[in-house]
């Protein structure tokens, strides 16, 4: 009788404990977002249209899984136990590097060498060759420039357990094309590579010093002299790095912040968020000349010194990179800077398109999109060896997380569409998967499932093949996790 009180005891305070996030979200209200993040879609039964969603699982994962109560508290504490007892991160976004470096790890394809093809490197340089022509055809100079990925100037200090590849990245191939098709472009790799001062620990971004160096670089190339990486600069406070704050919401680490001392002239009434609006116009009443630069986030430290050597400057985040978007600029210069992880993004938009097509990611399996949806995303999880495998046609490595799976999106598959739901805390999770319509009999498809092994850290696979798919399919999975070993029951219908 003790024995059975204990165990509906021990029941009822896990189910509470899983209770915890979902009801403190109904009373407390949702956690706050964290770095990087873009906020989710509130989930919804009728999309715009006031059809029904068939998203609305996604939709609502997405969202408890983003804002659900305590999630800062539960994302530091869960990052501070796996950097202490397995030396690894438990931010998929994240991976832990020497002397307290982080990386991101959306440029881990990059410096593996598994990236872009050589046919979209040249479709990349001859669609900058066709903004060049229209930039000159409006009498302006077009300057093209790519911030280095972090672990492409500082690569000494990541994991052995990724193979660099520098030589096959991306921008390593695409220089020469470059130069090839006449595009006017500033080498930064060279300039940065081997100082690891120029970029934060704790960031993704560079420093102001780093920023100031490359701004030199870029206004040389356009025939202003500045000296802006001579400095002084001098330390005006402590700096909070984004993939700090993916790891540690709630954590008190921080970098010191150099600012450049002489300070800046140029006046602005467009930048109420410190570099992160989307369109900023400055003006400097001494200089001449204008400036249009389109950028990124790595724009926010570049800015002001751009800003200082013209007399009128429009700084835009848009991510229209067509050719139409650069015409009738109007002005003097035209800068574009990407950085290089986000290279594919200069694709023609036909083509960039199957960028956004997914590599299906459940508890238990890796699905790769079918051939004729081109290049699936990317992911990249760490803490367990890489698993390389193929997918749409060209080799991506994925990492196993080290605590859970993410969610499967609502997504075309071979005969439609499929969606499936995914509720999952750091040990616990359910998901649902169905397909309800029609595949396409004409073709066969195939699932590859990628299973942990029990008390192992090791993936392995396992295939299957249907020349006759089902009409309609209904996954349902439950599963609990200890460490290394994961429990799963799964239960599938076909019909």
């Amino acid at each position: 009788m003790m024995k059975r009180s204990l165990s509906v005891l021990f029941i009822g305070v896990f189910l509470l404990l899983c209770l915890i996030p979902s009801v403190g979200m109904l009373i407390a209200g949702p956690s706050p977002l964290l770095a990087n993040e873009s906020a989710p879609r509130t989930p919804a039964l009728l999309d715009r249209n006031g059809n029904p969603n068939p998203a609305v699982l996604s939709d609502t994962t997405d969202y408890i899984g983003t804002r659900f109560a305590l999630r800062p508290l539960l994302v530091s504490a869960r990052s501070f136990l796996y950097e202490k007892l397995l030396q690894t991160s438990a931010e998929e976004q994240v991976t832990l590097g020497g002397s307290g470096e982080l990386y991101y790890n959306s440029t881990l394809d990059d410096y593996c060498g598994i990236g872009l093809s050589d046919d979209e490197l040249r479709r990349i340089a001859a669609h900058l060759a066709d903004i060049q022509e229209q930039v000159e055809q409006d009498g302006g100079q077009f300057l093209f420039a790519v911030a280095p990925n972090k672990n492409a100037v500082i690569p000494e200090r990541m994991p052995a357990r990724f193979p660099a590849g520098s030589e096959t990245s991306n921008f390593t191939r695409l220089l020469p094309l470059l130069k090839q098709a006449g595009v006017n472009c500033v080498d930064l790799h060279g300039l940065l590579s081997g100082h690891p001062e120029l970029y934060y620990r704790t960031d993704s971004h560079w420093t102001p010093e780093g920023a100031a160096l490359a701004a030199d670089a870029l206004l040389a190339a356009l025939g202003r002299d500045t000296g802006f990486a001579a400095g002084p600069f001098s330390e005006s406070g402590r700096h909070i790095g984004d993939l700090y704050q993916m790891l540690y919401p709630l954590g008190k680490g921080r970098e010191a912040e150099l600012v450049y001392s002489p300070g800046f002239t140029y006046e602005t009434a467009s930048d109420p968020r410190g570099g992160n609006a989307i369109t900023i116009r400055t003006s400097a009443p001494d200089r001449s000349g204008s400036l249009y630069c389109r950028r990124d986030s790595f724009g926010i430290a570049l800015y002001p010194y751009l800003a200082e050597a013209f007399g009128t400057a429009e700084f835009s985040r848009s991510a229209d990179y067509s050719v139409e978007a650069f015409s009738g600029l109007e002005a003097d210069a035209v800068i574009l800077e990407i950085v290089e992880r986000n290279l594919p993004l200069l694709l023609p938009a036909e083509e960039a398109s199957s960028w956004a097509n997914p590599v299906f990611v459940s508890i238990a399996s890796v699905r790769s999109a079918p051939p004729a949806a081109a290049d699936p995303t990317r992911r990249l999880l760490s803490g367990f060896p890489p698993v390389r495998l193929r997918a749409g046609g060209r080799r991506r490595i994925v990492h196993p997380p080290p605590s859970r799976v993410f969610l499967l999106r609502s997504a075309e598959s071979p005969g439609g569409r499929s969606s499936s739901g995914l509720l999952s805390w750091p040990c616990l999770g359910f998901r649902l998967f169905w397909s309800p319509t029609v595949c396409d009999r004409s073709r066969p498809v195939s699932r590859s499932f990628w299973m942990l092994r029990p008390g192992r850290r090791r993936w392995s696979s396992t295939s299957r093949n249907w020349k006759t798919p089902p009409r309609t399919r209904w996954n349902c999975a439950i599963w609990f996790r200890t460490g290394t070993t994961l429990f799963s029951i799964s239960l599938t219908a076909h019909r």
